[in-house]
Order: structure tokens, then C-alpha cells, then sequence
């Protein structure tokens, strides 16, 4: 659901982001190009046939990064004592000397 849906529109706004704060982003380059490559549809091998510059291919690279790997991990965290599904086997492996606050806050 994630690379189907949410990293595309997230990648749209890393590009208008990465245009506004980076001068090295604003290098004309096909935006169909830097959206491909964010994605991952776009191998480093055909990047670097692109010419871009060093400081763009490294805004492009950062911004892949993240969308591939960082925020997909955290959006996946769930904190689970708030939703209050901790088991009775994370429950039965805390040390029974411990204060019932640390059942309560993972």
C-alpha cells in the first residue's frame, strides 16, 4: 500500500521540498527523471549516465533514501501499550519486581 499509494504523493512533495531549500535541486533536470529516480524506478546506473551534478545526485539520493526506507519504518511504529495489546506473554517476561507503571509504559 505504502509504494503504491503514499510514496508517490509523498515523492511529489520531496521534490517541491528539495526545489525550495536546495540550489543544487534547482539544476534543470527533466522532472519525470527525479521522480523515477526517487521512486527507485530509476537504476543509479542510468542516473549517472544523466550527467547530474554531484550535489543534485546527492539531494536525489538522500531523498530515495528516506522515502524507500526511513519513513516507511516510521510509520509502521506502533506504540502498542497505548492501544493496550501488549500480551500475556510480554507481560509474563517483565521482572515481577518491577513497579506496575513498567506494565502500563513499554
Amino acid at each position: 500500500y505504502y509504494h503504491g499509494h503514499i510514496k508517490p504523493v509523498v515523492a511529489a512533495a520531496a521534490l517541491d521540498w528539495l526545489r525550495a531549500h536546495f540550489e543544487a535541486a534547482r539544476v534543470s533536470l527533466e522532472e519525470g527523471l527525479c521522480r523515477q529516480y526517487i521512486l527507485g524506478q530509476l537504476t543509479p546506473e542510468a542516473a549517472a549516465s544523466l550527467n547530474i551534478p554531484a550535489e543534485q545526485y546527492k539531494v536525489l539520493n538522500l531523498a530515495s533514501e528516506w522515502l524507500s526506507s526511513l519513513l516507511p519504518h516510521v510509520i509502521a511504529k506502533i506504540d502498542r501499550v497505548s492501544y493496550g495489546v501488549l500480551s500475556a506473554a510480554d507481560l509474563a517476561g517483565l521482572d515481577p519486581k518491577a513497579p506496575y507503571s513498567r506494565t502500563v509504559q513499554a
